[in-house]
């Protein structure tokens, strides 16, 4: 079940085998920390605020196609290899 808030196009996710995007919060993270670089450096290059993004990490929001490929230009990758990382290659 989707929780009805959503922020942008972004829905945060309440009652959901949400492995997946624990996979996904972990890979950002990782990618995140590969790249050197601050929660806070990551959400302004992305154009998305600090909390946003820290919900995103923490894998209590289903980010929208745009947003994750916004954050992961801003760590200077690409979404694939982002999405790779989620699913264990």
């Amino acid at each position: 079940m989707v929780h009805s808030a959503c922020l942008r196009h972004d829905c945060y996710v309440k009652g959901l085998d949400s492995q997946a995007l624990k996979n996904l919060a972990e890979a950002v993270r990782r990618a995140r920390r590969a790249a050197g670089l601050t929660q806070e450096a990551v959400a302004f290059e992305a154009s998305i605020s600090v909390r946003h993004y820290q919900e995103l990490e923490s894998g209590r929001l289903n980010p929208s196609y745009t947003t994750l490929r916004a954050v992961a230009a801003a760590m200077g990758t690409t979404l694939a290899r982002v999405i790779k990382m989620a699913d264990g290659y």
